[in-house]
């Protein structure tokens, strides 16, 4: 199963990756991909150089990272619709095969969502619908989807004030990754306070 999944993942980022270069062509004025390095006209704090967009990414990261995981802690209900999902879909892979699934989803996700829906619709709109299709609408699922919604938000913004899906890219592969290796190394999401019990 966990090959299968893998590969429907990676296959799914791939078609994502494809539509977004060609979307971009048609719809969002130019080529995606010439919006992932910083260039003219970028953040002034951050420079052109990659270094500020790669730290900017890690701290994005890693500060999401740390509001996903605490509210899991903290809030019964939201680890009760999150954890289901999150063991359905990523326990039977390996680390391995996580890092890879979380590069591939940080690149090809925000060439869609960022870099070509973003410039057509808007930050909210576009984060709404990577809630969207990462949630489908299922009550059971509403977790999931604040999470999406949640980083989605926060992807644009880094976007938008940055001007290049650099940083974006590295805040979207470096929250899943240190998620993935939170959920593997600790046999599921960890630690959780005495007063509420581990959900299984």
């Amino acid at each position: 199963m966990s090959r299968r999944l893998l590969a429907y993942a990676v296959a799914t980022e791939g078609f994502l990756l494809v539509l977004a270069w060609l979307l971009g062509r048609l719809v969002a004025g130019g080529d995606v991909f010439a919006r992932i390095l910083p260039g003219p006209g970028v953040q002034p704090l951050l420079g052109s150089g990659l270094t500020g967009h790669l730290l900017l990414g890690l701290a994005g990261a890693a500060g999401s990272a740390a509001v996903v995981l605490a509210a899991r802690a903290h809030w019964r209900v939201y680890r009760e619709s999150v954890d289901p999902i999150i063991d359905l879909l990523f326990s039977p892979l390996s680390l391995g095969a996580l890092v890879v699934l979380s590069l591939a989803a940080g690149l090809a996700e925000e060439l869609f969502f960022r870099g070509v829906l973003q410039e057509v619709i808007g930050l909210v709109p576009a984060a709404a619908l990577f809630a969207f299709l990462h949630w489908g609408f299922r009550k059971e699922l509403w977790g999931y989807g604040l999470t999406a919604f949640f980083l989605g938000l926060i992807l644009g913004a880094v976007y938008q004030w940055t001007s290049a899906l650099l940083a974006p890219m590295v805040v979207h592969a470096g929250y899943n990754v240190i998620v993935s290796v939170k959920i593997k190394t600790s046999g599921g999401w960890g630690p959780i306070r005495p007063d509420h019990g581990r959900i299984r």
